[in-house]
């Protein structure tokens, strides 16, 4: 009985192994990125601005200025199409 698995069938094990993986890592990705979108879509806003959750703290601390402080009156928005 041969057990010896040749090059080709490595490789072609490998890459459906990698294909596998990439595709279910892309699939909770993606599930992600939906949940932050629902997560921001139910939240109010109480200016013209969203805070960044990850600032929140430092802004109720004192620590760094509201967002409409911090932002000019007119943004700069580049549109790519």
């Amino acid at each position: 009985m041969d057990n010896k698995i040749s090059r080709r069938r490595l490789l072609w094990c490998a890459t459906a192994a990698s294909l596998v993986t990439m595709s279910i890592l892309r699939g909770d990705a993606e599930q992600d990125m939906h949940a932050q979108e629902s997560t921001w879509a139910g939240k109010k806003s109480r200016g013209k601005y969203r805070e960044a959750p990850m600032l929140a703290a430092l802004v109720a601390a004192g620590k760094l200025p509201p967002v409409e402080e911090r932002l000019p009156a007119v943004p700069f928005v580049r549109h790519v199409a």
